[in-house]
């Protein structure tokens, strides 16, 4: 049994699917609980995907929580194995296919609609800023009151909704080590230097006075912070531009707070080669 776990946990933290899918077959419920223990709803999510890809030929109601989180991967492969988990149909996988046998979105959006009016569960979309209506994953407006919607899971990724707001936050190469302004937008990027842009996508940041901004590297399952900085912006500004110099090679996430409230704004990931 440990030999199976090793080789899953080393799979995971290598983000190796080809092994992940590999293991499908040898995984038993006896592996279940040493390999959940690893898992929190935190992780990123092509760790979070790689789980649920392991783990989706199970039947078990531990793993509910895992599959439950999954509905909002931004992976609609994912989603579409969750939903088909959770409703306890395997046979529904093959009704969320286009005729063409791809993984149709709209179709797995509106079994996981189904699934949570029926079950109870909330979605953890944000809900429309206008309305307050719930949002689902790939929405492009909104189905009450039909508020365009900026930002969607499957759209811009740089997209962020939060506090009623529309945000964007990227990450990429900085013009020059004095400033952290983009010369392009990546999320793999050679070290040492990488910078971040944040912006304003309604308007002035307003009564954002002030924003802490969060470094985290990830070791193995581990977020570890890296550094984190309390960052004043004016009223009157939409941008707030960082730059770091990493040297280290690994998965990192940046994260973006409104220091006021402790909401986070916004999370990209980003990785250093």
């Amino acid at each position: 049994m440990a030999d199976v776990v090793k080789r899953a946990q080393n799979a995971l933290d290598r983000r190796d699917a080809n092994a992940i899918e590999s293991l499908r077959d040898v995984i038993r419920a006896e592996h279940i609980a040493a390999l959940l223990a690893d898992w929190r709803a935190s992780l990123p999510w092509p760790v979070k995907d790689l789980y649920v890809a392991l783990l989706m030929d199970q039947k078990d109601a531990r793993l509910e929580a895992l599959m439950a989180d999954a509905l909002d991967s931004p992976a609609v492969e994912t989603r579409a194995y969750a939903i088909s988990y959770l409703s306890s149909s395997y046979a529904s996988f093959d009704q969320l296919l286009s005729a063409g046998g791809w993984v149709d979105p709209a179709k797995v959006d509106a079994a996981i609609v189904r699934y949570r009016a029926e079950s109870g569960h909330i979605s953890k979309q944000p809900p429309c800023p206008q309305c307050g209506a719930p949002v689902g994953p790939s929405d492009t407006h909104c189905k009450f009151c039909s508020l365009e919607l900026r930002v969607t899971p499957g759209g811009d990724p740089s997209l962020h909704l939060a506090e009623g707001r529309h945000w964007q936050l990227q990450t990429g190469v900085p013009i020059s080590k004095q400033d952290p302004e983009l010369q392009q937008v990546a999320t793999v990027i050679r070290m040492p230097q990488m910078a971040m842009k944040f912006k304003a996508m309604d308007g002035r940041f307003g009564d954002v006075r002030s924003l802490t901004v969060n470094l985290h590297r990830f070791e193995g399952h581990q977020r570890v912070l890296v550094t984190s900085s309390e960052n004043p912006v004016k009223a009157e500004s939409t941008t707030l531009y960082k730059g770091w110099t990493i040297g280290k090679r690994a998965d990192y996430e940046v994260e973006v707070i409104n220091a006021a409230t402790s909401g986070v704004l916004a999370r990209a990931r980003f990785r250093i080669v």
